[in-house]
């Protein structure tokens, strides 16, 4: 859609480099096929090529450039390890296949490039190797931007829940500390005591520090780089800046996963986001129609190739038509003032990251999230 389009860039851009590719392929096969006035159309072509918002250029079978266009120049200049680094990727892909997403380290810095590559027949040169490539690393900060945005907005909302949380272990301490003094007002220190105390004070630090440790890590911006990552770890990251609001709401977070979980490739904090959206909208959901059963499930399973994820609550579910729409941006079923209306859409852009798909279907009593993830070996 159009709003997908503009709140996504990465993936307008990906259609655009698909797009340009498919021109081209289509205006070459003119410029094979004419028998008459075959100049205007290489002239068309030439034309075509040279004016692309998008880099393209043409290789020998060494791999020596033949012709680029502007927007190729502009985005690799006189960088010859880069160009080097971007044929060879290209040649590793599926003739005629969609772009792909690749990453290049350059300048100490990170570019995100989607390539798809073409090969022509040239009478007087043999074969040439067509590279066509769109430099998304601005749109792809754009899109951690808003997702940042996001999170803390999340933050934001389970504020008084958080702080709830934290009020306990505080309490303890200052009780704690209260009894101290009177066992050491006493004629008789019972040092066993006063050690179980200090113990239980230490607990409770320990308890408030967890927390305030991971609001922090949470909070903190990402950057670009994916890593091997516990998609448990996350799961469990999110319950606990969840428990004190799904405890208030009597909601019951199951999850099940087999101990050997595979890891899959991404950033913890941005994986730990996408779970804090879905479980916030399953206690909105069965916290507005208040069923028998107040418990949101995540299951984890494996096979040889990939992890799923699926999250079932017990909400009731949503009308076909708006389970459709969840992840297209500023959507939203919740009153107004509560929520952004971005945590589907930015959910999706995250997990796609990662090289996932997600999809949701009403089950068996509420609303089904099911995510897949390339698993790592």
């Amino acid at each position: 859609s159009e709003k997908d389009e503009i709140y996504h860039p990465v993936r307008s851009h990906f259609s655009d480099l698909n797009r340009l590719q498919n021109d081209f392929s289509y205006t070459w096969a003119r410029v094979m096929q004419a028998k008459v006035d075959s100049q205007n159309n290489a002239t068309q072509l030439r034309e075509l090529l040279m004016s692309m918002p998008l880099a393209a250029a043409a290789f020998d079978s060494s791999g020596h450039i033949l012709m680029c266009n502007l927007a190729y120049n502009d985005c690799v200049g006189d960088d010859h390890a880069f160009q080097k680094a971007i044929y060879m990727r290209a040649m590793s892909l599926i003739l005629g296949a969609p772009a792909e997403e690749h990453k290049f380290y350059r300048d100490d810095d990170i570019t995100f490039l989607f390539i798809s590559r073409s090969q022509r027949d040239n009478e007087n040169m043999g074969m040439e190797t067509w590279i066509f490539f769109g430099d998304v690393t601005d749109a792809k900060k754009q899109e951690l931007q808003l997702a940042q945005t996001s999170k803390l907005a999340n933050l934001g909302a389970l504020a008084t829940g958080i702080a709830h949380e934290l009020n306990q272990p505080l309490n303890l301490i200052n009780l704690t500390v209260s009894n101290m003094k009177h066992l050491l007002s006493l004629e008789e220190v019972n040092r066993e005591k006063i050690e179980g105390k200090l113990s239980r004070i230490d607990d409770a630090v320990e308890r408030a520090s967890k927390i305030i440790n991971h609001m922090r890590a949470f909070g903190r911006q990402t950057d670009l780089v994916l890593a091997p990552i516990s998609i448990i770890d996350a799961i469990q990251g999110a319950g606990l800046l969840m428990q004190a609001t799904l405890k208030q709401d009597r909601i019951e977070l199951i999850v099940n996963a087999p101990e050997n979980l595979r890891q899959i490739n991404g950033e913890q904090s941005r994986l730990e986001q996408v779970f804090i959206n879905f479980i916030s909208n399953s206690q909105y959901a069965i916290s507005t129609t208040n069923p028998d059963q107040r418990s949101i499930c995540i299951d984890c399973t494996q096979d040889e190739s990939k992890v799923t994820v699926i999250l079932e609550d017990t909400g009731g579910g949503m009308d076909p038509e708006i389970v459709s729409k969840i992840f297209d941006p500023f959507f939203t079923t919740k009153d107004v003032g509560i929520g952004t209306g971005l945590g589907g859409s930015i959910s999706y852009g995250i997990v796609k990251s990662f090289g996932g798909d997600i999809s949701a279907s009403n089950g068996r009593s509420g609303l089904k999230i099911e995510i897949t993830f390339p698993a790592l070996l």
